[in-house]
């Protein structure tokens, strides 16, 4: 893997990684996450690699990037994305015990200049479930919603999709997307039409409010109802804002603007 990275030219961010932190970025834990993400496919494993130190430098500077990823790397704009919980990985797993994300764009950080907030908690939440062996051998599981209308938002952040298929290293094996918009629906169409099969199937849209023909078909993919959120109709039980408080050991300082989000929300739409 180190030779095909070598036989790149353009590699800039992954040149100052390795020469930053190689005890870490050539380690063998952390590039088994990649092998494993590509199914050991050398030229793609190398592509991914490349991309993903692009991509974390980009997001979150160069003095946070070359270490293992937590939560304090996270900027403190990104604080209110981070107890509105709209992405978050979920207390249960699925009836194989992979780790279940969940992304609920109602409570995303929603106001345009806070979009790459909400990237960087994806990052997060991403790198926190990729610990585990059988999230990197078996997936990841997505519990999508997206209820709000055109217009609401100031766009559908198509760099989420690019960074989970390109950058970070993991593998989906399950996208479950509640009540898609049109823009939604209309790119998994679209992107489906050329996947494999094996993808197709991973890729369930729900387009109506039958909250109880749902819970049956997620039962079918091994989501019972018990590891379901309430935001998607289960009976899940998330002490969340505990879980995340707890982490957060400077507590208050981080809740500091939070109040204010709604505010600059409507100057902003």
């Amino acid at each position: 893997l180190l030779e095909e990275l070598d036989s790149i030219e353009e590699k800039e961010a992954f040149d100052v990684a390795m020469f930053t932190n190689p005890d870490y970025v050539a380690s063998r834990s952390f590039l088994t996450k990649f092998l494993r993400a590509d199914r050991y496919d050398i030229p793609k494993t190398a592509k991914r690699l490349v991309k993903y130190w692009d991509r974390k430098v980009q997001l979150f500077g160069t003095e946070r990037s070359f270490r293992p990823l937590e939560l304090h790397d996270l900027k403190h704009e990104d604080m209110a994305a981070i107890l509105l919980g709209g992405i978050r990985r979920l207390p249960a797993d699925d009836l194989s015990g992979r780790p279940i994300i969940m992304s609920y764009r109602k409570f995303w950080d929603n106001r345009p200049s806070h979009m790459e907030s909400n990237l960087r908690l994806l990052w997060y939440v991403v790198h926190d479930s990729i610990e585990e062996d059988i999230a990197q051998t078996s997936g990841l599981v997505w519990l999508m919603k997206n209820d709000m209308l055109m217009g609401t938002v100031s766009r559908m952040p198509l760099e989420h999709v690019l960074d989970v298929r390109d950058a970070l290293p993991v593998r989906c094996a399950g996208v479950h997307w509640f009540l898609p918009n049109y823009w939604v629906q209309h790119m998994f169409e679209h992107m489906l039409a050329y996947a494999s099969p094996e993808i197709r199937a991973r890729i369930r849209l729900y387009t109506t409010n039958d909250t109880k023909t749902h819970l049956e078909k997620l039962e079918e993919f091994g989501i019972v109802r018990d590891s379901v959120p309430a935001e998607f109709g289960g009976s899940l039980v998330d002490n969340y804002l505990e879980w995340i408080t707890f982490l957060l050991e400077d507590g208050p300082n981080y809740y500091s603007g939070v109040e204010d989000m709604d505010e600059e929300s409507s100057d902003e739409s």
